[in-house]
């Protein structure tokens, strides 16, 4: 009992470093509801300890707990500088999420409500119920999150060794894992998963929050019926994969871009970049999806106008959490995957890879695949193509899909496509933002009043 206690602190001391954090960048989002807030504040502190970790264990600082916990203090400097920050201008919050609300029709409301609550319960029942125990999840994530654990940083054959997986996929999370652990003072392989159904309730929220910036508000109950359940996300809401939190930090990215472009709120830009940032630290797709949020970003900018000062913005903010690791790597020649290794099979090759990637995609979000019917709104995309979709989603979305094509059609990363080990964690990453692409064909701005 007393480690548990010690576990669940220690993830309030993330929320704290996060909100500190968002507090002094000026990042805090206006006009979204606590929940959001909280979630985006998670998500924060989620890439500062995974960072500072990152920074000690390369210095060869054999880092206690309190040193690890160290930017929780950045919560009272956060708070007095709350206190001097003019909120003039900033939008209510929750004022719009409840008015959508109470629009949004009672018995709607109650089975989306019912159903998120059972969902929530279920993964922090199952995830907190057994230990990790999915291959990759074990071999390539967690386990080195125990050694750097035990070795309070890198042991001498940590990145030329094979006894840990590859060796080149990133350690964010992992470091966050090892957090937990060092908070109980003891390794377990149950505790350390709290982080996963956390990021699962923050993806459900952040989803929610995306549908208010688009204006689909009163889609958020449709929205959350079809997303909570969809079994797939449910399951690595208890396991100890990184595709849920990398979707859930381009969800972020993707929401706070979505509000910046409509509203021009520099805070939402400033946590836009942060969780973008953050990406490369998670898996090694998130660097290609950093760079295409990066790009989108510039195509925003351009329309707007102002794009020197909100460039250095957005690479002040995204920079220092995603440089660290990818100096390291590079610089240290990090060995990476060979998987991920550039092999041009030819244009045939290639034509046919593409091929197989889109039977295989189409075939798994709407026939075979464990995802309920969230993915189903998007098939309505023929008979609403008129209707405006948000740029940062619509885009996203397509890039992400893009990306992960190009990635089988010219990695040997195609092997897995053949065995049907990644497409479905692949899609995984896109599917909230599939959802409420699929919502917002449903509704428009017209109808959300």
């Amino acid at each position: 009992m007393r480690m548990w206690a010690e576990v669940f602190a220690a993830a309030l001391l993330i929320l704290a470093a996060g909100d500190g954090l968002l507090a002094i960048l000026g990042a805090r989002p206006r006009g979204a509801d606590r929940t959001a807030a909280v979630a985006s504040s998670f998500g924060a502190g989620v890439a500062l300890i995974a960072t500072w970790s990152l920074l000690l264990a390369l210095a060869g600082v054999r880092a206690s707990f309190l040193l690890l916990a160290s930017p929780a203090l950045l919560l009272a400097a956060g708070r007095i500088r709350r206190r001097r920050v003019e909120t003039e201008g900033a939008d209510a919050p929750g004022t719009n999420g409840e008015t959508a609300t109470r629009r949004a029709g009672t018995l709607l409301f109650c089975a989306a409500a019912a159903v998120v609550l059972f969902q929530l319960l279920y993964v922090f029942h199952f995830a907190l119920l057994r230990p990790v125990h999915g291959w990759d999840a074990w071999r390539i994530w967690s386990f080195k999150a125990k050694v750097i654990f035990l070795e309070h940083g890198f042991p001498d054959d940590f990145f030329t060794g094979h006894w840990a997986g590859f060796a080149g996929y990133p350690l964010g999370i992992p470091f966050v894992e090892s957090f937990l652990a060092r908070a109980a003072t003891t390794w377990d392989d149950t505790a350390i998963k709290l982080l996963f159904p956390l990021f699962y309730a923050g993806t459900l929220i952040l989803f929610a929050r995306l549908l208010h910036e688009t204006g689909r508000a009163r889609a958020v109950p449709l929205g959350l019926l079809l997303l909570a359940p969809a079994p797939l996300l449910v399951h690595h809401g208890a396991v100890a994969y990184m595709d849920l939190p990398l979707a859930f930090f381009l969800l972020g990215a993707v929401t706070w871009l979505t509000r910046w472009e409509r509203k021009g709120d520099p805070p939402a830009l400033s946590l836009a970049a942060l969780f973008a940032g953050f990406l490369p630290q998670i898996k090694n797709e998130g660097l290609p999806l950093f760079l295409l949020l990066t790009a989108l970003f510039f195509h925003l900018a351009r329309r707007r106008g102002d794009v020197r000062k909100n460039a250095i913005r957005w690479f002040a903010l995204s920079l220092p959490f995603c440089l660290p690791w990818l100096l390291f790597k590079y610089g240290a020649a990090v060995p990476d995957s060979p998987y991920h290794h550039f092999a041009f099979p030819g244009a045939a090759g290639a034509a046919v890879r593409a091929i197989e990637f889109a039977r295989l995609t189409a075939t798994s979000l709407f026939l075979s695949g464990s995802w309920g019917i969230a993915w189903y709104p998007l098939l309505l995309f023929p008979f609403f193509r008129r209707r405006k979709l948000p740029a940062p989603l619509l885009l996203t979305l397509a890039g992400g899909f893009l990306l992960f094509a190009s990635a089988y059609a010219f990695t040997d990363s195609y092997t897995f496509l053949e065995n049907g080990t990644a497409l479905g964690r692949n899609l995984l990453v896109l599917l909230p933002l599939g959802t409420a692409c699929g919502m917002c064909l449903l509704w428009d701005d017209k109808r959300s009043g």
